[in-house]
């Protein structure tokens, strides 16, 4: 994988280890911002690509996993609503995806047609969003949101699997 990747993945790490510091009240939070924040990163990821020679396919993945990224969100806001009622959810003070991974690299990539460039991102943070689910797993002690977080976990692995597809052919 490319240089940027390495850098990405590295600020990406960085990020993992602040994250597993923290109580989960925060990492939910903090995730639930960034399932928003990718929804939106794939939302223009589709957008962009049906400008472009892409296959439809390639439209239509990013739109499905711009889709599965809100379902996520409200699914751990659902989540945060149970484990903590009476609490407002505060803004975590670490760096947000989105910063890391600027979406306008991401566009630019698109626009300059380095494809393989695009889904070595996308895939580091699939990677990245499957760590903090399985980490979630291991820091909670209801059984059911232990579940929650390994299904939630396995839909990352999944949304890799699909964007590795890709990848490969680039």
């Amino acid at each position: 994988m490319g240089m940027l990747n390495d850098k990405v993945k590295n600020d990406i790490r960085k990020i993992v280890v602040m994250l597993k510091n923290m109580k989960v009240r925060d990492v939910l939070a903090y995730w639930i911002e960034g399932e928003i924040k990718g929804a939106e990163m794939y939302y223009h990821l589709y957008k962009i690509s049906k400008d472009f020679s892409l296959s439809k396919q390639i439209s239509k993945l990013f739109f499905e996993l711009y889709k599965d990224e809100l379902d996520h969100a409200d699914e751990l806001l659902a989540i945060y609503r149970e484990l903590f009622p009476k609490e407002d959810m505060s803004a975590v003070e670490l760096p947000s995806l989105e910063v890391i991974i600027s979406r306008d690299v991401l566009m630019n990539l698109l626009k300059n047609e380095k494809f393989s460039e695009v889904f070595e991102i996308l895939l580091t943070t699939e990677e990245f969003a499957k760590e903090i689910y399985e980490y979630l797993a291991k820091s909670v002690s209801d059984d059911k949101l232990k579940e929650t977080f390994k299904w939630l976990a396995e839909i990352e692995q999944g949304h890799y699997d699909k964007l590795n597809k890709w990848y490969a052919k680039f």
